[in-house]
């Protein structure tokens, strides 16, 4: 097996007997829009369940939570607008925002045959 890194020299890819091999992992990455969603609604949700006029500093300036309340009196209609303006708020900032996790590979998905050419391949078969 080869192991190489994008971008480098091909001089420093790494030569590994398969035979040698004794742990092999994939890694996996996805953007976090789900969560951002999640965290994001919820978030504004309870923004406004909270807002009230009496949110005030010490020097009588209106805060977050007051300014929120200006949206509506209502309870509901605060928590549903400012619910939805942070899952969209929160898509924004899952969609940039990845994780990555590592699979381990079965070894007995390892392959190594010969090419059409008479040299060596070697395979790892994943399935998704």
């Amino acid at each position: 097996m080869v192991v190489a890194l994008d971008g480098e020299a091909p001089g420093l890819a790494v030569v590994v007997p398969t035979d040698s091999i004794s742990a092999l992992a994939v890694r996996h990455e996805r953007r976090m829009i789900a969560e951002g969603v999640l965290l994001g609604s919820l978030a504004g949700a309870a923004i406004g369940a909270l807002a009230s006029p009496d949110w005030v500093d010490d020097n009588g300036d209106c805060t977050i939570l007051c300014l929120a309340y200006e949206i509506s009196p209502e309870v509901d209609t605060r928590m549903t607008v400012l619910g939805i303006t942070g899952a969209v708020l929160g898509a924004i900032a899952g969609a940039g925002a990845r994780t990555s996790i590592w699979v381990a590979v079965p070894l007995e998905r390892l392959t190594v045959g010969s090419t059409p050419e008479g040299g060596l391949a070697f395979g790892v078969r994943l399935s998704f």
